[in-house]
Parts: C-alpha cells; sequence; structure tokens
C-alpha cells in the first residue's frame, strides 16, 4: 500500500489526508499543535477559548468564523452527504443555519440591501465547531487507514539521494517518516521554501497584498428579547469614503460573533465601552444599537499584520513526491476572503507533480 503524510491539521491538510485515504494511501496527519480526539461536542466560548490556547499554528481559530456556502458546497464533493450529515450536525451542536439574503443584513455604499428568501445557504458557527465537525467526520470516514498525530513539529523533509524526490519527513525530535507522496499543508508559515533552496531547488516567488486591515472580535450574548426576524446577523462597510465597519455572525448558544475592523491604519479599540463608541461612528446604526444590550461574554481580542500572500508554486518545478496545498499556497486575511473552498479545491485536484502515485 502506498503511504503518505500530511503536514498541517487545518481544513487543507484534513481534506487532503481524506482524499488520499480514498484514493487507498495509508495516511499519516502530522500538526504541531495539539489535535483533538474525535467527539467533542465543540459547543459555547469557554470551550472555544480553551481549544484556542491549544491551536497556535490557527491564530485566527477564536475569530469569527461561519462555514460558507462555497465551503458546504465544495466539501460535498470530497465528502459525499457531508452537506446533509456534518451540515445537520454543525445545526445539532448549535450552528445557526441562515438564509444569506434574507437572514443577514448588509449596509454598504450608504444603503442597506434588499433582502428576501434565496436559496444561499451558510451555517453560522465556531471555529471549533466547523474544525471538530470536519475533523471527527474524516477520522469516522477513514479508520485504520488514517493516524492522526498532535504535538509533531516536522524540521526537514527526507530526500532521495539525488534530492530530485521527496521521501518523507523528519520531526524535530529526530523521528523519520517514510513516505511515497508528502502533502504540504502547513499554514502561511510554512518553511518549505528554504527547504526547497536549501535542497537545490528553486523557491515559487512571493506576491503580497497589505490592506493593513486590523480587527477587534469579541463573543456577545445576544439580547434575551432579540427578535431573529429583525437579522440574525448583520454586516457594515464604510464605504465609499470610511475605513471602518464591522459584521456580527450568529453562533451556538445565542451568541454573536462581532468582528469591528479598520484599514490603512484605523484601528478599531478593545475596551468595551470604547469600541461602542467607535461603532456608534459607523454610517449605520443597527451594530451599535444591538450592541449596546448586549452581553460581552469574554474580553475583546485584536488581530492585525495578516497580508494577503500567494507562493507561486505553479511556476516552479516541484521535485516528486511533493505536493503544497491550502494556505501554504495563498494564504488570504480572513476579514477579506474565506480559505475553506480554496482548501477544497486544492484537496480535490490531480496534482501534476506526482500523478502516477497520487490519481
Amino acid at each position: 500500500m502506498s503511504s503518505a503524510v500530511v503536514v498541517g491539521g487545518g481544513v487543507a491538510g484534513l481534506l487532503s489526508a481524506h482524499a488520499l485515504c480514498q484514493r487507498g494511501f495509508q495516511v499519516t496527519l502530522l500538526d504541531a499543535d495539539t489535535l483533538q480526539v474525535g467527539g467533542s461536542p465543540a459547543r459555547g466560548v469557554a470551550s472555544l477559548l480553551e481549544a484556542a490556547k491549544q491551536r497556535g499554528g490557527i491564530p485566527q481559530y477564536s475569530h469569527p468564523h461561519a462555514l460558507a456556502m462555497g465551503g458546504l458546497e465544495a466539501m460535498k464533493t470530497l465528502l459525499p452527504g457531508f452537506q446533509e450529515e456534518a451540515g445537520a450536525a454543525l445545526v445539532r451542536r448549535g450552528g445557526v443555519e441562515l438564509d444569506v439574503a434574507k437572514d443577514l443584513r448588509f449596509f454598504d455604499f450608504g444603503q442597506p440591501f434588499a433582502r428576501g428568501p434565496s436559496s444561499l445557504t451558510i451555517v453560522g458557527a465556531t471555529r471549533h465547531l466547523i474544525h471538530s465537525a470536519l475533523h471527527d467526520e474524516v477520522a469516522a470516514r477513514n479508520g485504520d487507514r488514517l493516524a492522526l498525530r498532535g504535538s509533531c513539529r516536522v524540521a526537514a523533509l527526507l530526500w532521495s539521494e539525488d534530492k530530485s524526490a521527496v521521501e518523507g519527513v523528519k520531526l524535530s525530535d529526530g523521528e523519520e517518516l517514510r513516505a511515497d507522496v508528502v502533502v504540504m499543508a502547513s499554514g502561511r508559515q510554512s518553511r518549505l521554501p528554504q527547504w526547497l533552496e536549501g535542497a537545490g531547488h528553486a523557491a515559487p516567488d512571493v506576491s503580497k497584498v497589505d490592506a493593513q486591515l486590523t480587527y477587534t472580535t469579541g463573543f456577545w450574548r445576544m439580547p434575551a428579547d432579540w427578535d431573529d426576524k429583525r437579522w440574525m446577523g448583520h454586516v457594515t462597510f464604510g464605504r465609499p469614503h470610511g475605513l471602518r465597519g464591522c459584521g456580527l455572525m450568529p453562533a451556538e448558544d445565542r451568541t454573536w460573533q462581532v468582528f469591528v475592523y479598520g484599514v490603512n491604519g484605523v484601528q478599531p479599540p478593545t475596551d468595551k465601552k470604547a469600541l461602542l463608541a467607535y461603532l456608534a461612528d459607523l454610517p449605520d446604526q443597527e451594530a451599535y444599537q444591538a450592541l449596546s444590550r448586549s452581553e460581552l461574554l469574554a474580553p475583546l481580542t485584536k488581530y492585525g499584520g495578516a497580508y494577503n500572500i500567494q507562493r507561486a508554486y505553479d511556476k516552479v518545478a516541484l521535485p516528486a513526491g511533493l505536493l503544497v496545498l491550502g494556505d501554504a499556497v495563498q494564504a488570504l486575511n480572513p476579514g477579506c476572503a474565506p480559505t475553506q473552498p480554496q482548501a477544497r479545491s486544492a484537496a480535490s485536484c490531480k496534482p501534476r507533480a506526482v500523478p502516477a502515485v497520487y490519481c
């Protein structure tokens, strides 16, 4: 049986591991962080914040998330029944099914969008709930074909004698894992370019776009009398002239995941009173009015510096036996675009680097 090592236990890594298992590989998935061993109910703000401490490799773990329509539809290709089974499981575990055009209120360019029923469905949920459901689904479907190992840091690649092919990985403790295929899904901080150059291969060109986007996030309890028919989630953009905005996305236990941003050097505060004043200064007052009546459940946190970066691996000749996926190829500031469909698309393709082994 052919073997594979997947480096990185995020969305791209989990889906890649599943795709390889389904093609007959014996797969070992490695992650530097502590990996959850299936079955956790993964509900609530407290469980999210505790899990985030264990997932330092995913710096946005505790920030707002939703399983977007593109992610749901795309994952269904790799995981038949995922949308019906895992999507329903997300809702049973506390996720909130949303009609984007009816349940979310958007304000942009000085006015609210028209709203009405549609087929555009997403699930509002914390990253912890989404990741737990995907993790459990992949583990359950692949059984003994998949070994999940946390707290494993990859220190180097193992090379063939002439450095033309990757033959496995070496861990920081000296353990060597040989494999027919190595998949690097190790995130935006991937060290692969340095490892390639060290073995005499070309590193990819890098493109960066930095909108100087900074955001403050927090979890707020909805008011007890909140009417979901008013709206369940809300997004305000400051365009065309403003440099600030916000978003409220429903999640487990009648909470809102709140995202307040500034661009081009504008930084939202992390003090509750100051943040409400920041919201009051937006061109639309809906978010301010809602959060003024809501309970902040945990300290506000700030995140910045996550520029958009793309590494042009499609323009270099990768050594045999090596694949690169997910944020290791293209990492987007999470305030700019979702990465779930991108990760699924990468995992489901038939890479040119190792066609004889993978396809």
